[in-house]
């Protein structure tokens, strides 16, 4: 699988595990202003990329994903539902991670210690950083400091995880 196939299906894998999170249904809804309020969602977070300037790629109808630098290059994943969104980065793939009591235990006090953003491993047991907020409260401001937010806690799970990892 190619690295664009990879981080399409990571987009996707956001997208479908973001509603779960949120405790609202991963089926589309059958109330109109649902679907009107998912279009809303959509547009005002495609309306930040653009005016933040972002270099991103738009992966589906409501999933998009932004090339940012931190320590290491990340591809932070961005997902709207009908009145969330959810910026998250993959931090290591399965296939990186030695499991290990420690390594565990490591990822616990991180959770604990890192503000507003969770850690943890998705269903695909990748590790990951993401944040969930509603659409309605959001700004530009509060979404770019949630995308810096989440590339600087990136960057310090990384480096604390990094002795758990095995080369790429």
């Amino acid at each position: 699988m190619n690295k664009s196939s990879r981080l399409k299906g990571l987009a996707l894998a956001l997208a479908l595990i973001a509603p779960l999170a949120t405790g609202t249904s991963a089926r589309p809804s059958r109330r109109p202003h649902a679907a009107r309020s998912g279009q809303a969602a959509a547009a005002k977070i495609e309306g930040f990329l653009r005016q933040a300037g972002y270099d991103y790629s738009k992966t589906g109808d409501n999933t998009w994903l932004i090339n940012n630098q931190g320590r290491k290059p990340w591809y932070v994943l961005v997902a709207t539902g009908s009145d969330f969104v959810v910026v998250g980065v993959v931090v290591a793939p399965k296939k990186n991670i030695n499991r290990s009591t420690d390594f565990m235990f490591k990822l616990l006090r991180l959770e604990h210690s890192t503000d507003y953003a969770k850690i943890g491993l998705d269903d695909d047991e990748d590790l990951f950083v993401r944040w969930e907020l509603k659409t309605r409260l959001l700004d530009l401001q509060d979404f770019k400091s949630c995308v810096n937010s989440i590339v600087t806690a990136s960057d310090t799970v990384y480096g604390e995880i990094k002795p758990f990892l095995s080369a790429p």
